[in-house]
C-alpha cells in the first residue's frame, strides 16, 4: 500500500487586493499566529487574516508596529497594490479599521 502525504494548505488568494500594505502582507510567509506574534503581543491572527483578506486595514496605531516587524511602510495601506492604474483608494474611518 503505497502512502500519499497531504499538502500544505495554502491560504487563497483574495478576489482583489485593495492596498499596497495587503499586497506586501500576503507575501509574509509563516503562520497567522507567527505572524502576529511577530508584529505586537497584543496582535490577533484574526487581525493578520483580515488584513491579508482585504476585509480591514490595521489602525494607525499598529502600522509602526508591522513596520518595525515585517518592513511594510505605514502609509502601504492607503496606497493602491504596485501596478494598479486606479487612483488611490480613501483612507478607512477608523471604526472599519482592525487592531
Amino acid at each position: 500500500m503505497t502512502r500519499t502525504r497531504a499538502l500544505p494548505q495554502i491560504p487563497a488568494m483574495p478576489e482583489q487586493i485593495r492596498s499596497e500594505g495587503q499586497r506586501m502582507l500576503l507575501h509574509v510567509t509563516g503562520s497567522l499566529a507567527a505572524i502576529a506574534a511577530e508584529i505586537s503581543p497584543k496582535t490577533s491572527p484574526q487581525s493578520v487574516l483580515e488584513w491579508r483578506n482585504g476585509q480591514r486595514t490595521p489602525s494607525a496605531t499598529v502600522r509602526p508596529l508591522i513596520y518595525a516587524a515585517l518592513g511594510i511602510p505605514p502609509d502601504a495601506w492607503d496606497k493602491r497594490p504596485a501596478g494598479s492604474t486606479e487612483p488611490d483608494p480613501e483612507p478607512e474611518p477608523e471604526a472599519q479599521r482592525g487592531s
